[in-house]
């Protein structure tokens, strides 16, 4: 990246001028929200605990760990 190689400010200046031109014709997708999905665990079972994922798939990254009341 031109802008990082020089220590001219001229030159950088003038590279992040192009590279924000180059940026903006660009489609780029950022996310408008993130949904909450609903965890419900019924009282009986212990291990579960509340932490922030990425997708749906991480839910139960911690299953191996789970237990019944009675121990099984």
């Amino acid at each position: 990246m031109t802008a990082r190689r020089y220590a001219d400010t001229k030159t950088r200046l003038a590279a992040f001028r192009d590279l924000q031109a180059y940026l903006g014709l660009l489609e780029l997708a950022l996310p408008l929200y993130f949904r909450d999905t609903p965890f419900v665990v019924n009282k009986r079972v212990f291990g579960p605990s509340p932490v922030v994922i990425g997708d749906g798939s991480g839910r139960y990254w911690d299953v191996l760990t789970w237990r019944l009341a009675n121990g099984r």
